[in-house]
């Protein structure tokens, strides 16, 4: 898509007089912040995306990179990450979940496919194993959400899967993902390399993996992930504002970045041979 100042607005036969080109230019605008999709649409949304020279690119409203949200179920990355540093689990912990959302529940679920299904069970359970101060510990060695965790930010554990009422950016959570790709955070390559294994992605492609966590609540989509090709990676955050109905375009959108297709199929079931158990 062109982007507002590159759209050519010139009628072909003379200049546009100066109220057509203000309703060109809002109709440029509205087009440059909304994607839509057999009648669903994005209308407010953001992406982050930094490539393998550092440079962060902004598209979309770059207001809202900088404004604070809900980090709904994009927090159970921490959790993830913060139980692999503290052994309480592997990748192939199973834990027994009733999420109504989870296809085929009741059932087990190992730690992959409990981030790809965004089980609020099985995190909430692993979640309440680590605690707050564990939790918490974690918040301030990663510098997530500010890295300081504000009182009674946790006084509801049942709201744990989804950092009680920690709020963070867009860009915040740009920058955490980053640290975790880049191996910035790990006390060992075996949990980076755990957890990057947990949270792929399908992809129909042989150059790139996808690996990244969605999340929905309050209003706020996202999908924090990176892509990893050959010696390379790219971090992408989109966050759009709407309801979950929208979860999917927000899905599309970070396949976008990689030039794939996202296949909602995918969502009822993880592809057989998709790179999860030997990436």
């Amino acid at each position: 898509m062109k982007s507002v100042n590159s759209l050519d607005i010139s009628s072909g036969r003379g200049s546009v007089n100066s109220m057509g080109k203000k309703f060109l230019g809002l109709m440029a605008l509205t087009l440059a912040v909304t994607v839509s999709r057999a009648g669903a649409e994005l209308r407010d949304f953001v992406v982050l995306k930094t490539g393998a020279d550092g440079k962060t690119t902004v598209s979309g409203n770059a207001a809202l990179a900088e404004q604070k949200f809900t980090p709904a179920s994009t927090f159970k990355v921490l959790i993830a990450w913060a139980a692999l540093e503290e052994g309480l689990v592997t990748p192939e912990t199973k834990h027994l979940v009733k999420d109504q959302f989870v296809p085929g529940a009741p059932r087990e679920l190992d730690l992959h496919d409990a981030l790809y299904f965004s089980s609020n069970d099985y995190f909430d359970w692993l979640g309440k194993k680590l605690g707050r101060e564990k939790l918490e510990k974690y918040l301030t060695r990663s510098g997530y959400a500010g890295g300081q965790a504000p009182q009674g930010w946790l006084d509801d554990m049942d709201a744990v899967e989804r950092g009680g009422s920690l709020t963070i950016t867009p860009r915040e959570n740009h920058e955490f993902m980053r640290r975790l790709e880049k191996a910035d955070l790990y006390s060992s390559r075996k949990v980076g390399y755990d957890l990057m294994r947990v949270l792929r992605w399908p992809a129909d492609s042989d150059k790139v993996s996808l690996m990244g966590k969605t999340g929905s609540a309050d209003g706020a989509l996202w999908f924090n992930g990176c892509g990893v090709a050959f010696l390379s990676a790219e971090i992408v955050t989109v966050f759009a504002k709407g309801s979950v109905e929208l979860r999917p375009l927000v899905i599309q959108k970070f396949y976008d970045q990689f030039g794939l297709k996202f296949n909602e199929a995918w969502l009822k079931e993880y592809p057989a041979d998709n790179g999860v158990k030997t990436p």
